[in-house]
């Protein structure tokens, strides 16, 4: 971890344009991977009024890690056969019901970051949001459906099939690049110039800690840098964004009969 920390810095001292790009990208990464950087990113970037930016990153690589379990788990139980009644198997009602849920989380995350006038709306590109809100008109604005007026509702549920599912995370997977790439180039080359990231490189460097757990240089060193400790770092998972407050209000019910049930942390 010293090791990125510090080539990262010194990458960023430079002032070379492919060297600084290429060190902010991976050094975005190690942000993400990392729960202390990911909570000073996390404020920092509360200082600057753009958290959304994470928060987004963070609820769609949720978002697309449950579809693809659920998935998986769909997959395995396709091969199940139905009773002689040709009702569905407790498995795959589980998954009917997953499925459900995932677009509920859809919704969400379109109504916190996307909709207009949302509680945390982004910054994105005009191209990218017209085509999301043209894919959702085609989809939504139907007849016999409710109308679309800028904000996806409960009563749209019932009108999104898994493939138009699948569609809909690719969209969102193109704007997390774009959001990935904006916090990369703009607000990493600023967050490693802070005296909180420098506090932390600086204390990593001299009280790095081993991979058991011990202070490689001074075992009397202290477990966290100075106003970095325990209390700053996000709880629970990890992380806990605006959308997945909200969308965790309702647990989602959880595959059976063999179904892969999705974790609540991200790796």
């Amino acid at each position: 971890m010293a090791e990125k920390l510090r080539e990262g810095y010194k990458a960023g001292e430079t002032g070379a344009p492919t060297a600084v790009k290429e060190s902010n990208t991976d050094r975005l990464r190690h942000i993400l991977d990392e729960p202390a950087l990911r909570s000073l990113f996390r404020e920092f970037l509360r200082g600057n009024f753009c958290e959304e930016n994470l928060s987004f990153w963070l609820d769609v690589q949720d978002f697309k890690r449950r579809f693809n379990t659920t998935s998986s788990a769909a997959a395995a139980d396709r091969g199940g056969s139905r009773s002689v009644s040709n009702k569905a198997t407790p498995g795959q009602v589980a998954m009917e019901k997953h499925h459900e849920a995932l677009i509920s989380m859809a919704f969400v995350i379109y109504n916190t970051y996307l909709a207009p006038s949302s509680p945390c709306e982004l910054n994105i590109d005009h191209g990218l949001r017209n085509e999301l809100v043209v894919y959702l008109n085609e989809i939504l604005a139907t007849d016999g459906g409710k109308q679309f007026h800028g904000r996806v509702e409960v009563e749209h549920a019932s009108q999104f099939n898994a493939t138009q599912l699948q569609t809909l995370i690719r969209l969102y997977e193109r704007i997390q690049t774009h959001v990935f790439r904006l916090m990369a180039t703009d607000s990493v080359p600023k967050f490693i110039k802070t005296s909180r990231f420098l506090a932390l490189r600086n204390w990593v460097e001299e009280f790095e800690v081993g991979e058991d757990g011990s202070k490689k240089n001074d075992p009397s060193a202290p477990a966290a840098p100075p106003g970095l400790n325990d209390e700053d770092e996000e709880e629970g998972r990890a992380y806990m964004s605006v959308s997945q407050a909200a969308h965790e209000r309702k647990p989602e019910p959880a595959p059976t009969a063999g179904a892969l049930v999705p974790t609540k942390s991200i790796q």
